[in-house]
């Protein structure tokens, strides 16, 4: 019997993730393959995430079953592309690939109430069958719900075709509800829970153990880089073609940054480049604010990590979300409030920067008495294209600052350090 065609690969999984696959439940891991015609499951508390051949990135939210009708793409020119899926309950968001970008109807992911097309767009979709539940607790009504999220490569539009005679077409902002087979969408005024990811945090805590990192992102304990241990990114694609191997370990320190003013921020050369509105202190209104914080932004799909280390050495990031420091007498907390873990495809942490979408982590410092000292931050791109990321950062509650354009990451790449420091009596200088 030949082998099922390889379509794709795990990007993250957290929980009880698995693939049916000719009758027997095969445990999914980062970088495991996934094959034509597997029905990809997430239990209770579990997130996946998968990147397909044609480029595409769909995440399940916990409790969904979703079914791989069909799923071919070669990249020759001239040849038959399809993806095809079924949603049988749960919920996804997805940045839709090359398939279905031109001929639209090589794409489509069946409900019981209608199928959703495509014309190029990021879009999120949820299937309720009495198991979805409105803020205040109480049961939400069964049907599809779904949120246009865009931009992308396309129109950013998604369609659905059910028994009505003409498909709905929805732009890029539409949030519905299609209640039956035979009814039109209801518009919606925000998302509804179950449209957003509850563990959009907790889908990195299947990653290896041995992904601890020092200072500067370098990997903690011996052996192989961690770019060749992860296996992420590039080495984790589903394409035919041959592709080089994983990054190694980089750091790189830029020299292009933006210094104390934030009211004056430089664009390439040295030249005033206007930003769009953003909050008092230089940051965009996404996160908590604090006497130390940083907050990074970038405009990838990439799952890009921000990590940071007190003073006294503790490291905030996705795996230790809350740090109370000092040890043996805490004075503040180190808090990341916000992981975004699937890039500008995320429903809620996105933002528009520098005049298109970014994508945002964020990282505050609270506390009664926030110690003097360094406090050390760093960008990581976990997994996903190579990325150029945009750190902002404060040492004195936003009184002074620094943005950072730091130099592309390539999968598995950590930046340098970018350090603050607080001095006892509240001021902050900074380094580079």
């Amino acid at each position: 019997m030949p082998a099922a065609e390889v379509v794709g690969r795990v990007l993250m999984a957290a929980g009880d993730a698995s693939a049916l696959r000719a009758g027997k439940s095969v445990p999914l891991r980062y970088g495991a393959a996934i094959e034509d015609r597997d029905v990809l499951q997430t239990g209770a508390r579990s997130n996946l995430q998968v990147r397909f051949r044609d480029e595409s990135i769909m995440s399940l939210r916990a409790g969904t079953r979703l079914q791989i009708d069909e799923f071919k793409y070669s990249g020759r020119r001239g040849a038959t592309e399809s993806a095809f899926f079924r949603l049988v309950k749960g919920a996804f968001r997805t940045v839709t690939g090359l398939v279905g970008r031109s001929d639209h109807s090589r794409y489509g992911v069946v409900t019981p109430v209608a199928t959703i097309g495509i014309r190029g767009t990021m879009y999120a979709a949820a299937m309720c069958k009495k198991d979805c539940f409105n803020p205040d607790g109480s049961l939400a009504p069964d049907g599809l719900y779904g949120m246009v999220i865009g931009p992308s490569s396309g129109t950013n539009e998604i369609t659905l075709k059910n028994k009505a005679p003409d498909p709905f077409v929805l732009g890029q902002g539409a949030i519905f509800h299609l209640a039956s087979d035979t009814g039109a969408p209801a518009l919606l005024l925000e998302p509804p829970p179950h449209l957003i990811d509850a563990l959009a945090g907790a889908g990195k805590a299947n990653r290896p153990a041995e992904l601890a990192l020092g200072p500067g992102g370098a990997a903690q304990g011996g052996g192989d880089a961690v770019g060749n241990r992860l296996g992420g990114g590039i080495a984790s694609d589903g394409r035919p073609n041959a592709l080089p191997g994983p990054l190694q370990q980089v750091a790189a320190v830029t020299s292009n940054f933006h210094s104390v003013e934030f009211a004056q921020n430089l664009g390439p050369g040295g030249t005033p480049a206007a930003l769009p509105p953003i909050s008092s202190a230089g940051f965009v209104a996404i996160g908590g604010t604090g006497i130390v914080r940083g907050q990074m932004l970038w405009a990838t799909t990439a799952d890009m990590d921000l990590h940071m280390f007190t003073p006294d050495g503790q490291e905030t990031y996705f795996a230790n979300t809350v740090v109370n420091f000092p040890s043996g007498m805490p004075t503040a907390t180190a808090t990341l409030d916000i992981d975004n873990t699937s890039g500008i495809s995320h429903p809620t942490a996105i933002t528009t920067f520098r005049g298109t979408t970014h994508a945002v982590e964020n990282i505050q410092v609270t506390g009664s008495a926030v110690p003097a000292g360094d406090y050390k931050f760093f960008a990581r791109n976990f997994s996903g294209p190579t990325t150029a990321p945009v750190l902002i950062v404060t040492g004195d509650n936003g009184v002074t600052g620094r943005t950072y354009d730091i130099p592309a990451l390539g999968s598995g790449t950590s930046s340098a350090n970018f350090i603050v420091t607080r001095s006892a009596s509240g001021t902050a200088t900074y380094s580079p």
